[in-house]
């Protein structure tokens, strides 16, 4: 992918190790994070080449986007996902991935899935995950009002962990609006999970990156940014 300088980007590596045999081999990806999803926010010549070049591109958008159109998008249950939100039902908004997060009745705004699977190659399959904070409905009640959640994130995962097992993915995001506490014990109680983000805290810097038993844990503050890119370096069993 063509490589552009700019104040909104940063790019580093993450790097995470299958080391079941010596025959190892490859395979790179790039995760895309966006706060503001109008094109200005990235500039419109930017815009078109990261298009253009986007099949080894996953972009997560903090709201529902407006102008830009990503082969691979994930849209994630946050309270900015509500700012500038227009109830209309002739708008369709893509579903949202969360695995924790049900409509209380049927809405014609809304849609929920638990996951989303990504075939980024013939070898290359990623199940992305997204579990929100059981004390959403307390810190955000006005935004919670039409949606149900299920308090225990740790079964909930496991369960739609194993579904996507059964359809062989070979690497699990989970992208969690948790904080990194509960986050990190997500991590640790469920070794499938081998890379996570998390938007929750209000962290001074843009991100910080962790990491815990060889897994990854990024830390996200979207007030603090318009996009970021990582370059994520997987090495696995041939």
């Amino acid at each position: 992918m063509k490589k552009f300088s700019s104040i909104f980007k940063f790019i580093f590596l993450i790097s995470i190790f299958f080391l079941f045999s010596s025959r190892l081999s490859a395979e790179k990806f790039h995760l895309l994070f966006l706060s503001n999803t109008k094109k200005d926010s990235l500039m419109i010549s930017q815009t078109d080449s990261l298009i253009e070049n986007s099949n080894n591109l996953v972009c997560i958008f903090a709201k529902f986007q407006k102008e830009l159109k990503f082969p691979h998008e994930i849209v994630f249950f946050n309270p900015k996902l509500f700012d500038d939100l227009v109830d209309s039902s002739e708008i369709k908004y893509p579903p949202i991935i969360c695995s924790n997060v049900r409509n209380k009745a049927d809405s014609s705004l809304f849609r929920f899935e638990p996951y989303k699977i990504v075939e980024l190659s013939d070898t290359m399959k990623i199940g992305i995950i997204s579990l929100v904070t059981p004390d959403f409905p307390h810190l955000f009640p006005k935004s919670s009002e039409q949606f149900s959640f299920r308090l225990n994130i740790f079964d909930c995962a496991k369960e739609v962990i194993a579904e996507l097992i059964k359809q062989n993915v070979n690497f699990i995001i989970a992208n969690n609006f948790l904080g990194k506490y509960l986050s990190k014990e997500l991590s640790l109680r469920i070794p499938e999970i081998d890379f996570t983000v998390d938007s929750f805290e209000k962290i001074p810097e843009q991100y910080i990156r962790k990491t815990y038993n060889n897994r990854g844990i990024l830390l996200l503050n979207y007030d603090k940014f318009s996009w970021l890119e990582f370059v994520v370096d997987i090495h696995q069993d041939k």
